[in-house]
């Protein structure tokens, strides 16, 4: 090993092997300052651990990307080429976030997923994560699913609405380096009343994995068609229509449990999780698919560390 080295210089490194080990599961190499703004310290003492790393052939850089993959040049070109494909959907985001934001009761809604990293597959769609005001999710919900399947022809491309929550809902149940990393990378696209920046702050929890908050990149902030809004608004919000989000909730509980059978009660909990304040539809179980992978990463890195020899 290259040197002998003191906590506070373990901890950097640690917390530098972490990030990088859990963006190689996603094939994703980063860049200098991204690495430093996720591990939370300044470029100059990033790059300063990231040459002793290399050098101990713990990580390997090509170009301007790092990776604890050997094969960082090869996951470079397929970012790139991300890249290139992401730019393709951030050109009609603004259109289909106005689109979701002119839906009743919206009143937040972020970007996460693949697109929230600045990269996305040629196949792939736009992640929303919606706040709804309360005691209307459900219809909101069930509105924007409509509009998809009889005007978008059932499309998710552009309008993958997998995620909401209620404005009493806005701390995030499962707490994990999986959801903190898509946390700490959404892009807000629409927000009423700063409901965002409550957001933010009722999820100081991913301070353990990513000590700074988020500077989120609200560069897609868009303003919706606010009389139309307000319109289906005053009509939907009368207690008249409580029994028809109520109804909304249970149709889509009983299909979804009809259409997942095999789902045990704490799986389908975790992912289509399915209460008054949240809707959750993740059937692919892909965060506990991350998690397993990065727990392997991190029983290699730990094989290899100790206090005295990192």
């Amino acid at each position: 090993m290259s040197q002998i080295c003191t906590k506070n210089t373990f901890e950097i490194r640690l917390s530098i092997l972490k990030v990088l080990a859990y963006f190689k599961i996603f094939e994703h190499p980063l860049k200098l300052r991204e690495i430093a703004a996720l591990c939370n310290i300044s470029v100059q003492e990033t790059e300063q651990n990231l040459s002793f790393l290399i050098e101990d052939e713990m990580i390997f850089g090509f170009e301007q990307y790092y990776s604890t993959s050997r094969n960082v040049a090869q996951y470079s070109g397929l970012r790139k080429v991300k890249e290139a494909e992401a730019e393709k959907y951030f050109i009609k985001l603004k259109k289909y976030a106005k689109l979701l934001a002119t839906f009743p009761f919206v009143r937040g809604i972020a970007v996460s997923g693949s697109l929230s990293k600045g990269v996305m597959n040629p196949d792939g769609d736009i992640d929303y994560f919606i706040i709804t005001k309360p005691g209307r999710l459900w219809i909101c919900r069930t509105l924007m699913i409509l509009f998809k399947k009889l005007f978008l022809f059932n499309s998710k491309r552009y309008f993958c609405v997998n995620y909401f929550v209620d404005e009493n809902n806005l701390q995030i149940r499962d707490k994990n380096i999986f959801t903190a990393t898509e946390f700490v990378h959404l892009i807000p696209v629409f927000e009423h009343s700063c409901i965002l920046n409550v957001f933010l702050f009722q999820n100081n929890w991913v301070h353990k994995y990513y000590p700074n908050l988020p500077d989120w990149n609200r560069n897609y902030l868009v303003q919706c068609n606010i009389k139309l809004k307000n319109a289906f608004e005053l009509l939907l919000k009368t207690s008249v229509f409580n029994p028809l989000e109520k109804l909304c909730h249970h149709i889509t509980l009983y299909y979804w449990r009809k259409k997942f059978p095999n789902f045990k009660k704490e799986k389908f909990h975790l992912t289509m999780r399915s209460t008054k304040g949240i809707s959750k539809h993740h059937p692919s179980d892909f965060q506990t698919k991350v998690l397993r992978a990065f727990q392997i990463e991190m029983n290699e890195i730990n094989s290899y560390l100790t206090v005295s020899e990192l």
